[in-house]
């Protein structure tokens, strides 16, 4: 049986992940199913390259990598707008953030 190269991938990031759970002496259940996945989607992926889905098989595999970018790169722009709000507060009197800038400032952060 040939494997191609997105099932492969697939499956060899799954096989760390089961050794990371080994690792991590993770409870019988998580493995199993983790194994289970593994492999369903192993073969699934695999099945999809073999009726020329391959861009299909690739864009699952890329899928959580791509998600997982989109959530840190988010959560870059939510932290440095709140620090630059803050800078803000802090240089310049609004009278609606007054509430906030005194409690800010009287905690002794500058």
């Amino acid at each position: 049986m040939e494997i191609c190269t997105p099932a492969f991938v697939y499956f060899f990031l799954g096989v760390l992940s089961i050794v990371v759970l080994i690792i991590k002496e993770a409870s019988s259940l998580a493995l199993l199913i983790k194994i289970i996945s593994t492999g369903l989607w192993t073969w699934f992926l695999n099945f999809l390259c073999g009726n020329d889905y391959t861009i299909l098989a690739w864009i699952l595999v890329a899928l959580p990598f791509i998600i997982d970018l989109i959530l840190i790169i988010a959560g870059f722009i939510i932290i440095v707008d709140t620090v630059h709000k803050r800078r803000h507060n802090r240089y310049y009197d609004d009278d609606e953030d007054e509430g906030f800038k005194g409690k800010w400032l009287s905690h002794g952060i500058k």
